[in-house]
């Protein structure tokens, strides 16, 4: 009989840790979202909502678009390379 077991504990491999200023906050990687989750970071409105899950909405907000991008580009490059495959798909 063929068997599988899901529900698995996280671990570190899981998250992105994202530093700044004196703080770190961990974003976990899309293969740690459900797939409505994941589905609904179709629009950058989106990603900002979830990523103001994870990190304080005054601290996103104080990020230029530059630290911006390049914290969304950072978690879909962990994402891809955790998974093998792009975000989303």
């Amino acid at each position: 009989m063929k068997e599988i077991t899901l529900g698995s504990q996280p671990n570190e491999n899981d998250f992105l840790r994202v530093n700044i200023g004196d703080k770190s906050y961990d974003i976990p990687l899309g293969g740690r979202l459900t797939p409505r989750e994941l589905a609904n970071m179709d629009t950058p409105a989106k990603t900002l909502a979830f990523l103001e899950k994870h990190i304080p909405k005054k601290v996103v907000e104080s990020l230029c678009v530059d630290d911006y991008n390049a914290l969304v580009n950072a978690w879909s490059d962990a994402t891809t390379g955790a998974a093998g495959v792009p975000a989303g798909e």
